[in-house]
């Protein structure tokens, strides 16, 4: 599965099919969609055995997992969790399996955590899915900002400082504004109208 905005996305590898289906070179391709040649041969390739439905987006997932754990031993960890009602270490202990395969097959089955079902009946309590996840059906379609408020907090060293007309800079005079709420970041330092030292709070509307 690749993104939308990519190169090789389908609207790219069918581009690249058809150009080189009209009798373009290959290198003429590479150059007009900044891609390589063996990427251009791989979607002609994968064309001319499946058709428009080879140039399609699919899952990145691998066909085969060989060290997956198999199916019947999975039903046995399911079947011993609905009887036991038991975590993944006695889960562990009662057959002889390792901790990180019971953990991964009740992941992987979806099965509820001990703390959100009901000791007795097994009864699901509480759900730990929301109506608010931060999920998409494809990669990169969510961004995720997260803002700190940091503006006031910079550093003195970092305020304006006057300069005479003559061109030299002048020493500051002033001390940085500390504390208060995010945008109070404006350091009171330099001089005011006229060349009086400016007072604390002059320079925060600069």
């Amino acid at each position: 599965m690749s993104h939308a905005d990519t190169r090789t996305n389908e609207y790219g590898r069918n581009l690249a099919v058809e150009r080189y289906l009209t009798g373009r070179k290959v290198k003429d391709i590479t150059a007009q969609l900044a891609t390589s040649r063996t990427t251009v041969y791989k979607w002609v390739r994968r064309f001319q055995l499946e058709g428009p439905a080879g140039l399609m987006d699919r899952s990145g997932r691998p066909l085969r997992r060989l060290r997956q754990v198999p199916f019947y031993i999975e039903l046995q960890v399911l079947a011993a969790r609905l009887e036991l009602h038991a975590g993944p270490e006695q889960l562990a202990a009662e057959l002889a399996l390792p901790t990180s395969t019971i953990d991964q097959v009740l992941r992987r089955w979806a099965v509820p955590h001990l703390a959100d079902l009901d000791r007795i009946t097994g009864e699901l309590l509480r759900a730990r899915v929301t109506d608010q996840r931060y999920e998409h059906a494809r990669p990169g379609d969510l961004l995720h900002v997260d803002v700190k408020n940091w503006l006031w907090a910079v550093p003195s060293s970092r305020a304006p400082q006057a300069v005479s007309p003559r061109g030299r800079r002048i020493r500051r005079v002033g001390t940085s504004t500390w504390g208060g709420g995010a945008g109070n970041g404006h350091h009171s330092s330099g001089l005011g109208a006229g060349g009086a030292p400016c007072s604390q709070g002059c320079l925060r509307g600069a």
